[in-house]
């Protein structure tokens, strides 16, 4: 009978000896390293007793330190937690639909074969066009609220406000009191609680980098 540590060693077989293989609740997590920083494709699973189904969507993500470093002890504080792998970019694509037997391991190696052709293919597509922050920016900016949905990851108004003061952005100012008066309108919603409180913080850590460089 075979375990998820099992099932973690053959996907990090196929992978790659240099990624590291996650199962977290319903989703695998294979992170490696991209032009230096963290990255991770992420594919979701649907478990029961002896079968476990692949999801059709997944997820490729990619982490920069410059921005997360910043971020995430500010989300941290005021109890925002927003997925298990905390990334600064995201895209979701189709690898179809695949399940195996969990106690069949050839049959997870082979499915896990195929998925990382796959995932290969257009993940490294999708990473390669991303390769520094300014190319984040440059992008993000050209893109309407609801294309942005889809490519910086959540909170995108907090990371956003990361993302502008690093690349130096003109409206970095004008961006965060305006994401700040619009998040104290919604604290009172459990939804939104805190964001008012980490934005403000957040505003405040970001202008003090400016007065130190």
């Amino acid at each position: 009978m075979s375990s998820g540590k099992d099932i973690e060693h053959i996907i990090k077989d196929v992978f790659g000896n240099r990624c590291e293989v996650t199962l977290h609740g319903d989703a695998c997590y294979i992170e490696f390293l991209h032009e230096g920083n963290s990255a991770c494709i992420a594919i979701g699973l649907i478990a029961y007793p002896d079968v476990i189904k692949i999801q059709e969507g997944c997820s490729v993500m990619k982490k920069f330190d410059e921005v997360e470093s910043v971020l995430l002890p500010v989300l941290s504080k005021h109890d925002i937690n927003i997925g298990f792998w905390k990334s600064t970019i995201f895209k979701d694509f189709n690898i179809g639909q695949h399940e195996f037997n969990k106690h069949d391991l050839r049959a997870v190696e082979a499915i896990f074969n195929e998925i990382k052709s796959l995932s290969y293919i257009q993940g490294t597509q999708f990473l390669n066009l991303f390769k520094k922050l300014d190319q984040v920016y440059e992008a993000s900016e050209r893109m309407e609220v609801k294309e942005m949905v889809n490519f910086i990851s959540q909170p995108l108004p907090l990371r956003r406000m990361v993302i502008k003061k690093l690349c130096e952005d003109n409206g970095f100012d004008d961006f965060c009191n305006k994401y700040i008066e619009s998040a104290k309108q919604k604290a009172r919603s459990s939804q939104f609680k805190g964001y008012d409180l980490a934005a403000q913080e957040l505003y405040n850590t970001l202008r003090l980098m400016s007065k130190s460089q």
